[in-house]
Parts: C-alpha cells; structure tokens; sequence
C-alpha cells in the first residue's frame, strides 16, 4: 500500500483540501472517494475502494481518471 505523500496530513492541510474539492464540480461519488482516501494514511486500492464506498471497481478507475484531468491543474 502506497503511503500519501508527508504521511499523515494534519488538519489545516485536509481542511484547504476539503475547500479546493468543493470549488471542482464533482459528482456524489467523486466526492466521496475524495473523502474517503483523505481519511486514509495511504492510497487504497481499487478494490479496497470499491468495497468501502459500494462503488464497481471500473466506476472507481473512471472516478480517478477525471479526478487526475481535473486535479492536474491545481496540483
């Protein structure tokens, strides 16, 4: 499993984070896997994801296929 960068983020970091994902227009679900990796101390699998949020594991590629293009600019 694949640690997030710096490890673990402390609050003011997840706060800006919290605040940039609600300027980007994302789906329900887009979101949530947003949310859901940010609680986390590394980057979860696809199937791991899939099982937490009730998502396919293709809707969660196709989740992290548009948060890459989005994200790309900002990062």
């Amino acid at each position: 499993m694949e640690l997030l960068v710096g490890g673990e983020e402390d609050d003011f970091s997840l706060f800006e984070m919290e605040n940039t994902l609600r300027t980007l227009s994302l789906s329900e679900n887009q979101y949530r896997y947003c949310q859901y990796v940010m609680s986390l101390s590394y980057v979860p699998s696809d199937t791991e994801a899939s099982k937490a949020l009730g998502i396919s594991k293709s809707g969660i590629g196709v989740i992290k296929h548009y948060l890459r293009e989005k994200l790309k600019d900002i990062l």
